[in-house]
């Protein structure tokens, strides 16, 4: 049984030619359980699907789950292509609309195309587009809806497989190459740190054994390998699919694939499951690639179905605990009740002798707030006083003094600027150098100077210097 809320649980299934693979995981705290999982054999008509898929629901162990459905068949056509170096902007843009106009003009309208970027690196991007075939994808989501299993994603399992692993520290610490194998076709997929880099389409001709595969894929691996340059052997390959054994394991590099290795159950499980798997945690971080292709009104009604699920189970396992605290909170009101009573009988007591207290509470309040305010002007006029004997000192008879404000900061600092005029330059430096060796002066800025033409009687015309200075002094270093 789910904690609604807390844990969510996801039922996947991948639909092949043959057979109906299927996983539930549960997603609790951040962390992935395997629940339960399995597969049912099936002969391609409608009513053999039909039945795995209700034999499938019946072994779920969640009462309450999302349903995220996965299956090559809705795919028409996949790619990747490394995108030419573009100097101008929205020269990228108009590259990838031609490519999708070439796509709807080669499939017509009945088709979605979704494509993702892939940065490898500053020069190296690529863009990876999947074609999947409209009318299947409602065909399948009736099919499903028909055996009361919404799904709120569709996939197609092209891209999937290596998600399976990212639980994995190995499959995260290199580029991995993940190869699923297929009847007809089969697809190679390169991850680096858990994110889809490129993928490969290998055809398969009939009655062709694994092996063949496998040895296409180590032909590409090869060239692949030489763009990591912190590679220093070949990518691993990584081989998953139905019938998959360790015959496989031919080189050192290879090895079958144990998706959900690293969760719970340790052990992982068989690489037949790696598909439906990763699509599993792809439905818990969709973010992973931009490949979902569920049409809008079935997703929006699979999520109102599992949200009314949930809050119907919600509210039978909140149901006993209302009750109880219902009961528990009429009986805490009355025993409320009568300690207000017997409170009330005590305050009419002792009522009068509350009020003194009150008044002379706020009395000492009044004479306390006198008291802050006469210290505050006790400090302002302690400080005008000290800094007045502190510019007294340093005037010469040079320097005529016209204006004097301070500010005070914390820490017994004051700013203090004064605006006055020198009869000469040095009379000014002068002045300046006598601050700044007064006691507790913490840095002088001259703010500005002006030149001034001054007219003596029976003199020449003097000039003087007009300035303003300000003075950072701390009293504590006085």
């Amino acid at each position: 049984m789910n904690f609604p809320f807390i844990e969510h649980t996801t039922v996947s299934i991948e639909l092949s030619e043959k057979y109906i693979h299927w996983v539930e995981i549960k997603k609790a705290f951040g962390k992935i359980f395997l629940t339960n999982y399995g597969r049912f054999d099936h002969n391609g008509s409608i009513e053999s699907i039909q039945s795995g898929l209700v034999e499938l629901k019946e072994s779920v162990k969640a009462d309450v789950f999302k349903v995220c459905f996965s299956t090559f068949e809705i795919l028409k056509e996949v790619k990747s292509i490394d995108i030419p170096y573009f100097e101008e902007e929205g020269e990228l843009e108009n590259w990838i609309s031609g490519i999708i106009a070439d796509l709807e003009q080669e499939y017509g309208e009945g088709v979605t195309i979704i494509h993702d970027l892939i940065e490898m690196d500053d020069d190296i991007k690529r863009f990876i587009v999947q074609v999947v075939d409209n009318v299947k994808v409602s065909e399948f989501e009736g099919l499903l809806s028909s055996c009361d299993l919404s799904p709120s994603w569709v996939y197609t399992g092209v891209t999937e497989a290596g998600y399976s692993s990212i639980f994995d520290a190995n499959f995260l610490e290199k580029p991995v190459s993940v190869l699923t194998v297929r009847p007809d076709k089969s697809y190679l997929n390169i991850y680096e740190n858990g994110l889809l880099r490129n993928i490969y389409a290998i055809e398969v001709p009939p009655n062709t054994d694994v092996e063949y595969v496998v040895y296409q894929a180590s032909s590409i691996l090869q060239s692949e390998s030489v763009q990591y340059e912190d590679l220093t052997n070949q990518l691993d390959l990584l081989v998953s699919g139905t019938g998959v054994t360790k015959t496989v394991e031919q080189e050192s590099f290879i090895k079958v694939h144990t998706p959900l290795k690293g969760t719970k159950p340790e052990k992982g499980l068989d690489s037949q499951y790696s598909t439906v798997a990763g699509v599993t945690v792809k439905s818990f971080f969709p973010g992973l690639d931009a490949f979902d292709f569920i049409t809008n009104h079935t997703k929006y009604g699979a999520l109102q179905q599992y949200d009314k699920k949930e809050f119907t189970k919600t509210s039978v396992l909140l149901f006993s605990p209302l009750v109880f605290i219902l009961l528990l909170s009429f009986g805490y009101r009355s025993y409320i009740e009568y300690q207000l009573q017997e409170t009330n009988q005590i305050m009419d007591q002792i009522g009068d002798k509350l009020e003194l207290v009150s008044d002379k509470k706020e009395k000492v309040s009044q004479d306390f707030e006198e008291f802050l305010l006469v210290k505050d002007l006790v400090s302002k006029r302690q400080n005008s006083a000290r800094i007045f004997e502190f510019i007294n000192k340093t005037l010469s008879s040079s320097i005529h003094l016209q204006e004097l404000s301070y500010s005070s900061l914390a820490d017994s600092k004051l700013i203090v600027e004064i605006k006055a005029h020198a009869t000469t330059d040095r009379a000014l430096s002068n002045y300046m150098s006598s601050i700044e060796r007064g006691k507790g002066v913490v840095k002088t800025e001259l703010l500005n100077t002006e030149k001034t033409d001054i007219s003596v009687p029976g003199s020449t015309t003097e000039v003087r210097t007009d300035f303003q200075l300000r003075i950072h002094l701390n009293l504590n270093d006085e």
